[in-house]
């Protein structure tokens, strides 16, 4: 669903203790999908899972490594689908896998794509060879140094969702390095909880960045394989097993201080963790820093889990930023470390803060919809709703409900009664991170997931009143929102210094300045120095 939302809105209102435990050979991994082409009578044969399937054309058969190889050579627009495996990594996709492609890049110059996790292959892949011969895509980088050209090479992408990384490497050694990753992003697979589309795209992409690549063999692990399982898979004709090894000693880290103690106002706080330390001399390679309002950070990863985020900088010490916190309400934190071996520590014991309101606040201005009426939007508000429908702007006809076609106050009551709401079906209120309802009394909304024609484009506005603070100081804007990103979206926060306006034809007046975009990473466009592109981002 293609949709967009905006909202602008000005109110103010107010380590590392290790436990050692006995060593032990864990169990090596193995492939849940392997595809050789060596049976001449069936190039789609599997030699471990289901067979592969081919669409959009065929493959022709081309030499391998060697005599005795099976290889194909996969033209553009030709592309196969792979059967996947059960969710893992604490969501309802494949968050934790590994691909093995043992493939030749004839020459520079072209895109050549590796896989796309959409199954019906309808949008961009997830990881391409560029044509200066760099692997990445421009969610995760690409890598500073070129592949190598004309010579069958073994490709692995190693993915951990829940431990935030994705890594690629050539011949064994690691390429490229990336964080910043999360459970049930656009890098995880359909799982069999999909079972009508439990494939993920091999060699495949949307708009012909796939050129016609050579491979000798594929390969799908259900879990991301460490450094030294990868340089177990070796070179491009090896077997593709993986020798099973000694599991690191099990380690935990802890919590020591948090700073300030008691913080308040808009004051950040600071979370410092025990030194990592590691018996067998592996060193510190990236930290999970988690939030939650749930002591027991039930669905680690999903909506219990307010903040979650893997660094390789933030290591021992991570800071948080105060603006994304309640007051009054307890958050507890935690934190595990990862070391150079891919190895996993379990999660600190949580502890918790609060943060109190700052001293001598003063609620200047405040809206909660309770006196507003339904399907309305409060006195002074302005809504502006330019949803594109054919040659009329937002027809009734193409909305599910047609009070949600623009921004209006509704009721949890009301949206009970609604059809395409299963969320609020039922007796039992919807809740939030914290465990209380969503919705508490009137609220006010727009929902892009309820207009039919959902391939045009959904777009409405609110503004509240203009709200004049020239002679205050530490402003501080608060609100509550249930916004949920979904592709191509955009909620915006912005303020004026000069009386800006915006009228209900779009003009604009006065100079408005950004608070916060809520956007997806992949919508972010960059200059060739990686440096974000805002004009043509925001355009």
């Amino acid at each position: 669903m293609k949709a967009h939302r905006f909202f602008r809105i000005f109110i103010i209102m107010a380590l590392s203790v290790f436990v050692v435990a006995p060593m032990f050979v864990a169990a090596q991994p193995a492939p849940v999908g392997q595809w050789d082409f060596n049976d001449a009578n069936n190039r789609l044969k599997a030699t471990v899972g289901a067979d592969l399937q081919i669409m959009g054309g065929d493959a022709r058969v081309v030499t391998g490594i060697n005599a005795q190889d099976g290889a194909v050579s996969v033209p553009t627009g030709v592309y196969y689908l792979a059967e996947t495996t059960d969710p893992n990594g604490g969501g309802g996709y494949v968050n934790q896998y590994t691909l093995v492609f043992d493939a030749r890049i004839p020459a520079f110059g072209a895109w050549y794509s590796f896989y796309n996790t959409n199954w019906s292959n309808t949008n961009d892949g997830e990881v391409f060879i560029s044509p200066e011969g760099l692997m990445g895509v421009g969610a995760t980088g690409y890598s500073t140094t070129a592949v190598p050209e004309g010579v069958w090479t073994r490709f692995v992408i190693s993915v951990d969702l829940a431990a935030g990384y994705m890594n690629y490497y050539v011949d064994g050694s690691l390429l490229l390095a990336t964080t910043g990753r999360s459970v049930d992003d656009r890098f995880s697979l359909y799982s069999t909880a999909q079972p009508d589309n439990p494939w993920v795209v091999l060699l495949g992409d949307d708009n012909g960045d796939d050129a016609e690549i050579e491979v000798s063999a594929m390969a799908l692990f259900a879990v991301g394989l460490t450094p030294a399982e990868v340089a177990d898979l070796g070179k491009a004709g090896a077997p593709i097993v993986v020798k099973p090894h000694e599991a690191q000693p099990s380690s935990k880290p802890s919590i020591i201080s948090i700073s300030p103690e008691n913080p308040s106002g808009v004051e950040d706080i600071t979370l410092t963790a025990s030194p990592f330390f590691s018996p067998t001399g592996q060193t510190h390679s990236t930290s999970t820093w988690q939030l939650s309002f749930d002591p027991s950070f039930v669905n680690s990863g999903d909506q219990s889990v307010m903040l979650s985020v893997t660094s390789d900088s933030a290591l021992t010490q991570y800071i948080v930023e105060n603006n994304r916190i309640p007051f009054y309400t307890p958050v507890y934190a935690r934190v595990r470390y990862v070391d150079s071996n891919g190895a996993v520590s379990e999660y600190s014991d949580p502890v918790s803060f609060t943060l109190a309101e700052p001293a001598g606040m003063i609620v200047k201005y405040e809206e909660d919809f309770e006196s507003t009426e339904l399907n309305a939007a409060p006195q002074g508000w302005k809504t502006v709703t330019l949803t594109q429908n054919g040659d009329d702007l937002a027809a009734d006809m193409d909305y599910y409900n047609p009070q949600l076609a623009g921004w209006s106050v509704q009721t949890e009551e009301t949206m009970r009664q609604l059809v395409y709401y299963p969320s609020y079906a039922g007796d039992t209120p919807s809740v939030n991170q914290i465990g209380t309802p969503i919705n508490d009394g009137k609220f006010l909304i727009a929902d892009s997931g309820n207009y039919a024609a959902y391939s045009l484009l959904y777009e409405a506005y609110v503004l509240t009143p203009v709200y004049d603070f020239s002679n205050a100081s530490d402003v501080i804007l608060s609100f509550s929102s249930n916004y949920v990103q979904n592709q191509n979206n955009i909620a915006s926060l912005e303020y004026s210094l000069d009386g800006g306006d915006f009228s209900e034809d779009l003009s604009v007046s006065g100079t408005w300045k950004p608070l916060a975009y809520y956007l997806e990473p992949a919508d972010i466009i960059r200059n060739e120095d990686g440096a974000v592109n805002v004009l043509d981002t925001l355009e």
